[in-house]
């Protein structure tokens, strides 16, 4: 006669399973699970969220209505000249709405990626966007392989403290990152007006040059058109470079793009 089992499937309750004329103590597949659980609930890791030092960044929510339409109030005179949130004649709350539909649409369908940044403390930072993201085939200029928009703003009490710098940081290792866990790009570009100087040595810190090979463009901001320059952060030298002086604008003889319809698909600039 075989000893009894003294594995992990035996138990001396009945209730547990019955004991085989061979003395093998047979479990029930509910007695089975319950001894393989684990002590604790197990953690699945988001794949939307991500956490810096000080920063988490996720897609915006509902529930972050209040807290956002607060960073919109306290921001619109600093964000009045080159990042205009509310469109003419738009109200709060159809900016809140606007802004929640372009980060829903954004994770159903992955064509673009789209966070707003929060403090421990559950205060809102700003936002950071990549858009357009695309890997089809790019001209020379802007490298082949994928490629995305990329854009930020930051609230008008968070400013000079390096969270920009923190959230960029991300968005380049989120889309040079293998598509595996990334996006996998091989460029990421940004439209800066000369003048927004501040944007310019932040572009220029996290790894953005200036790109002479592609013509400016125009973007519409606030019902204004207004000439923007390309940078481009290639896959290949995206490290920090340390802050550099404010750029020149640099005068260009050929065409300016005007992109007329940039502000109205899902992976929108605001």
């Amino acid at each position: 006669m075989r000893p009894a089992c003294r594995g992990p499937w035996a138990s001396a309750g009945s209730a547990a399973g019955s004991a085989g004329s061979d003395g093998l103590r047979r479990l029930s597949l509910a007695a089975r699970l319950a001894q393989i659980s684990p002590a604790r609930p197990v953690g699945v890791p988001d794949p939307f969220v991500y956490h810096t030092s000080r920063m988490m960044l996720r897609p915006l929510r509902a529930s972050d209505r209040d807290e956002f339409l607060r960073v919109v109030r306290l921001s619109r005179e600093h964000l009045a000249r080159f990042c205009p949130l509310l469109r003419p004649g738009e109200s709060e709350d159809q900016l809140f709405q606007r802004q929640l539909s372009f980060s829903q649409a954004a994770v159903s369908t992955g064509a673009a990626w789209r966070w707003v940044g929060f403090l421990q403390s559950g205060q809102m930072v700003g936002a950071f966007n990549l858009n357009e993201v695309t890997r089809s085939m790019g001209g020379p200029a802007l490298s082949r392989g994928g490629r995305a928009e990329a854009n930020c703003w930051v609230s008008a009490d968070q400013i000079g403290k390096g969270l920009a710098t923190e959230g960029y940081s991300v968005l380049l290792a989120h889309a040079f990152t293998p598509a595996s866990t990334g996006l996998g790009l091989s460029a990421v570009y940004c439209f800066i007006a000369p003048a927004n100087e501040a944007s310019i040595r932040l572009a220029e810190r996290v790894g953005f040059k200036a790109e002479c090979l592609v013509p400016p463009v125009e973007l519409n901001l606030g019902g204004h058109w207004i000439i923007h320059r390309t940078y481009v952060c290639r896959r290949s030298s995206h490290m920090p470079t340390p802050a550099a002086a404010p750029a020149k604008a640099r005068g260009h003889a050929g065409p300016v793009l005007r992109l007329t319809g940039a502000m109205e698909r899902p992976g929108a600039r605001v």
